[in-house]
């Protein structure tokens, strides 16, 4: 799945953002995958928490989860940069 910033004001894509940090959060039995193919991965792989860095306003993870379940998507920003920016996601498949 990817998740991308936004700017909160025109909803384009934050590609200039570089080095932009959150964590990704997932329920259930859901896991993250073990690296990203957008974005860079810092730690959290294989687990429900995984903090990441944005590259061109991207990050792209596998999600694994065994159970046939509904799954609830998490973001985490630091206060002040979430104003300016708002995060979507998609990608999935079942």
């Amino acid at each position: 799945m990817y998740y991308r910033l936004l700017h909160s004001d025109t909803g384009e894509l934050a590609s200039e953002l570089h080095g932009a940090r959150t964590t990704l959060t997932l329920s259930g039995s859901a896991v993250f995958g073990e690296s990203a193919s957008d974005g860079v991965l810092i730690s959290g792989g294989g687990t429900q928490r995984a903090l990441v860095e944005f590259v061109e306003g991207i990050v792209t993870l596998a999600v694994h989860d065994a159970t046939a379940e509904e799954v609830l998507l998490g973001v985490r920003t630091r206060r002040g940069r979430a104003s300016s920016y708002r995060a979507t996601f998609g990608g999935l498949r079942r």
